[in-house]
């Protein structure tokens, strides 16, 4: 297979074996199956994924990448319409990264081979012409039956293997069910291939422009083309894709259908603040995206701390509700509501705060609807997460959940007012819940009205915590006017966290936990808990 420059990203993943043996598969689950991992040993090589396998993934490490695989098996298989489980190549080697490719192609609608095998009831159909028409040599002799649809590398880095949780709790190693999450993403379409020309100049693969690449648009608003040049100038021109310049935060975004749904009508969105923000000031009518990393990449969404970032401070484990409303307009079949209730990426500001009542509720799905009243049962789920900044939301609805690691509201963003009105019940009653968490930010205030509960294993009713970096903490660490990187603390505060994580956090209602009510962690100011006439905790 020709060598390819490839707009996808770079994180990480395990440990090795000194032992070869054949290659095996596993099935993930091990009940009706939705992927088999096509686990390469030590010593064998893919061509057409130009993998080369050096040393081997571990029964730990495995465990792990499977709980980061059981994410999406979760969110995809009830839609999935593959009659047998969907092989993907996974293979360590020596890197200080992780990785992951599948090809959009023609005849596969835009889709990558590992979304197409989801999502296309004729996929085995066109799959087998593509095999049969295709003059790469790597590909001779396959067969529909052995092709793998996706390949994911796993690099050697000092990896934490355990399980999905809200919040990362890796300390200093790196996050690996995590980094299996975003590497899948990778996969299912969120990457795009760029290609040098003999002059120099980047211009977007022709003949690898999926549906990600289609949906994104560059600093003025000018939509990819195939074949179009990539340009670092920051000039208008409606024939070259245009960002502002050669660093990551540059002006590109992505959106598409749900995405718009998700951020409502008007919403623009900052790029994050990081260590990476030179250069770009603006604001952009959708995901923000990586632009170059001294090549073009686009293919990570910078999101603020979101895990399919490539930002060196990340505190999701999972996908934002926008993240997942991107791979549906991919093409992807699922339900989104069933991982979250509501999501709110406004922002006001600090002189007029957006008010806005919150009537969505969280609840069990069915038939893709609510069945009100009835708790959802997936883990990891979100009641309702506050994304944006000087927002002043009033929680009316009742969010109820009894998934493991499931939270009924998470906050972020800045200067946020939330009230859980009285009569409003916020439970996240699985093992590890947290019916309240601030994880990111300064000034907000928090009032309980309501109820509020965590009852299950480990539950935390009101959590204040900005978790672990999934890349490690001596990579960077934050928190309330903390911020180092490579354990070093910086000359200046970042603006976001350069205060108190809560003004105020006021009980008047009800807060439970079986493991906490209140819980502060050491990364955490909150400047007053004010425990008001008629609470109980």
């Amino acid at each position: 297979m020709k060598q390819l420059f490839c707009l996808f990203l770079m994180l990480g993943l395990l440990g090795l074996c000194p032992q070869a043996r054949a290659s095996y598969d596993h099935l993930v689950p091990e009940e009706t199956p939705l992927f088999q991992l096509h686990i390469l040993e030590n010593g064998e090589e893919n061509a057409y994924w130009e993998a080369d396998a050096i040393g081997e993934i571990d029964e730990k490490a495995l465990s792990s990448l499977r709980a980061g695989l059981d994410y999406w098996v979760r969110a995809l298989a009830p839609q999935a319409v593959n009659r047998k489980p969907v092989s993907i190549l996974l293979y360590h080697d020596m890197e200080d990264n992780a990785s992951a490719i599948s090809f959009s192609l023609e005849g596969f609608e835009g889709l990558t081979f590992l979304a197409a095998a989801l999502t296309l009831e004729d996929y085995e159909a066109r799959l087998q012409h593509f095999l049969a028409t295709t003059d790469d040599e790597d590909l001779a002799g396959v067969t529909p039956s052995s092709f793998t649809a996706a390949a994911i590398e796993i690099g050697d880095l000092d990896w934490h293997y355990g399980p999905l949780t809200a919040l990362p709790e890796n300390g200093d190693q790196f996050h690996l069910a995590g980094t299996m999450v975003h590497e899948v993403a990778h996969a299912l379409g969120i990457s795009a291939i760029a290609q040098e020309n003999e002059s120099g100049t980047y211009v977007f693969d022709a003949a690898f422009f999926g549906l990600w690449s289609k949906g994104l648009y560059d600093m003025h608003g000018t939509r990819a083309e195939p074949g179009m040049e990539i340009s670092w100038d920051g000039q208008a021109d409606s024939e070259k894709f245009v960002l502002a310049n050669a660093g990551s935060f540059s002006g590109a975004y992505f959106t598409g259908d749900n995405v718009q749904e998700v951020l409502g009508e008007g919403t623009r969105l900052s790029f994050p603040e990081s260590d990476l923000s030179e250069g770009y000031d603006g604001t952009v009518p959708g995901l923000p995206v990586n632009g170059s990393e001294g090549t073009p990449e686009l293919s990570h969404i910078e999101l603020q701390n979101g895990l399919m970032s490539h930002q060196s401070w990340r505190n999701w484990t999972t996908f934002m509700e926008a993240e997942l409303a991107a791979l549906q307009d991919l093409g992807l079949k699922f339900d989104r509501k069933q991982l979250f209730g509501h999501s709110i990426y406004a922002s006001g500001s600090e002189t007029a705060l957006r008010e806005f009542t919150n009537t969505n509720g969280y609840f069990a799905r069915e038939n893709g609807s609510w069945v009100e009243g009835t708790p959802n049962e997936t883990p990891l789920g979100i009641g309702l997460h506050i994304y944006g900044s000087y927002n002043d939301v009033t929680q009316v609805a009742d969010l109820l959940t009894i998934g493991e690691e499931a939270v009924g509201i998470r906050v972020e963003g800045v200067g946020n007012t939330l009230t859980v009105a009285e009569g409003t019940r916020i439970q996240a009653d699985g093992a590890g819940g947290s019916a309240l968490l601030v994880s990111y930010g300064k000034n907000h205030t928090i009032t309980l009205k309501g109820e509020a509960t965590a009852l299950g294993e480990g539950g935390i009713a009101a959590r204040f915590d900005f978790g672990d970096n999934i890349l490690g903490n001596g990579t960077e660490y934050r928190g309330s006017w903390m911020w180092t990187t490579q354990n070093v603390s910086q000359g200046s505060i970042l603006s976001k966290i350069d205060g108190a994580l809560v003004k105020a956090f006021n009980v008047s209602g009800s807060l439970k936990g079986s493991a906490a009510a209140i819980s502060i962690a050491e990364n955490a100011f909150v400047e007053e808990i004010n425990i008001l006439s008629g609470a109980e905790l």
